[in-house]
């Protein structure tokens, strides 16, 4: 299952850290971008996963037939926002995966 953790480095940055596995069912290596966003709007809620959308998209490669879990990582100035998460995790992050033109939302 994919989770973020997120934790502040000092007044400015925020360290956010994914871990997020996939699977290649093909035998034909793939490519495509990951972007993070939120499956449910809550006014008030504290940003969290698409504060990494700073410095997307994350390019991800697997051959075929592969199994991997990717990291991605990110430092990220929250210095104008008012309402993210200063230290936490979340689970089950939802994601959209790009590639040709096509996009998949999990």
């Amino acid at each position: 299952m994919s989770h973020c953790r997120f934790a502040m480095l000092d007044e400015r940055t925020l360290h956010g850290e994914c871990e997020l596995p996939f699977e290649n069912y093909s035998n034909k290596d793939v490519q495509f971008t990951v972007e993070f966003y939120r499956k449910y709007f809550i006014e008030d809620d504290v940003l969290m996963e698409t504060l990494l959308n700073v410095h997307a998209p994350y390019e991800v490669k697997l051959r075929g037939n592969e199994r991997k879990n990717v990291k991605i990582e990110s430092d990220i100035d929250v210095s104008n926002l008012e309402n993210y998460v200063e230290n936490g995790g979340s689970n089950g992050v939802s994601i959209n995966i790009k590639a040709k033109g096509k996009i998949r939302k999990l």
